[in-house]
């Protein structure tokens, strides 16, 4: 009579409790959630799968490179423009200011910001220059190459030219850089051959990039990560950072020895974002720590891998290797 009793009353729980339901799993600790969303980024997922311990000390020992930056800091904040963006509070005096010291600390050569004229903010552009760097264009506004004529293209080139006028008056520079927005220019081409020309005409020389730190994609969930207060997950995000960057720039390298032949000098292309500005003084002390040596840009786009028609392809094709390299090396069939 006991057990039935008992029995009874298990029925009963479970017709109140609803039994026939399967237990709701338990919710994800804000960390998992953390790695899930990083990992959601296709390339941190190539990266979380090919990572290997590195084995050297000095992985960069011998190397040298220029660093350039990817946008001005812009003074302004838009929360109503720029909600669905984690980052949109990075536009600080405080991040622009921080960014110099970083440099300073480091003894870095003058760098290479690239920027559009129509968001130049002309006062810290001239704070940029005063401090012994340099403002390169990519023209006044994005225009994709393949889009536009050369003449539309040259002529945003041309506007560029004249809001950054006031600014490069001031700080006259011995040359003159553009970049490519996204890096793309179409090698090969009638069109492509004309704003090369148009360029060097204008006294411009092209700076590619061989390794592209590709900050931006972790740029989201870090800001995310600040926001809701998660000092675990943004710590995390800038270790897997700082990883996949060392595994990038070895393997920049091997990918240009590859294609070249022998060891070229790089060019390193990170972008303004808060990711940057809160890790630029670590990175830079420890990619010496490793070995590595920065130098000036014009000092790395005088070896002769960047002499040929369209440096750009030329670099191009390293950055290709080293996609190659690291998806082989998450699945190595």
């Amino acid at each position: 009579m006991k057990s039935l009793a008992i029995a009874s009353l298990a029925i009963l729980f479970c017709i109140s409790a609803d039994c026939s339901r399967k237990q709701a799993p338990p919710p994800a600790s804000p960390m998992k959630k953390c790695q899930d969303e990083v990992k959601a980024i296709p390339e941190a997922a190539v990266f979380a799968k090919s990572q290997r311990p590195q084995t050297q000390d000095r992985p960069l020992e011998g190397m040298e490179l220029a660093l350039t930056i990817n946008g001005m800091i812009q003074t302004a904040m838009s929360p109503e423009e720029d909600e669905d963006d984690w980052c949109y509070t990075e536009n600080t005096r405080q991040n622009f200011d921080g960014l110099i010291a970083a440099l300073k600390q480091n003894d870095m050569p003058p760098v290479v910001d690239f920027v559009y004229g129509q968001s130049l903010d002309q006062e810290l552009g001239e704070e940029w220059l005063r401090n012994g760097n340099l403002l390169g264009t990519f023209g006044f506004a994005y225009q994709k190459v393949k889009k536009e004529s050369a003449e539309r293209f040259m002529e945003n080139v041309a506007r560029g030219d004249a809001a950054l006028a006031a600014v490069w008056s001031k700080f006259p520079a011995g040359r003159k850089y553009f970049r490519y927005p996204v890096l793309k220019s179409y090698p090969g081409e009638e069109k492509q051959a004309q704003i090369s020309a148009a360029l060097k005409a204008k006294g411009y020389v092209e700076v590619p990039a061989t390794i592209d730190a590709r900050d931006g994609l972790l740029s989201q969930p870090y800001c995310a990560a600040l926001t809701r207060g998660d000092d675990t997950c943004a710590g995390f995000i800038r270790q897997m950072f700082k990883s996949l960057l060392l595994d990038k720039t070895v393997k920049a390298r091997e990918a240009a020895r590859s294609v070249a032949g022998t060891e070229i000098k790089h060019v390193l292309m990170v972008r303004a974002d808060q990711l940057t500005f809160d890790m630029l003084g670590d990175i830079l002390a420890w990619y010496k720590n490793l070995g590595a040596r920065f130098v000036p840009l014009d000092d790395v786009l005088r070896d002769r891998f960047y002499h040929v028609n369209d440096p750009n392809a030329a670099a191009r094709a390293v950055l290709k290797e080293t996609l190659r390299a690291e998806l082989e090396s998450a699945d190595p069939r």
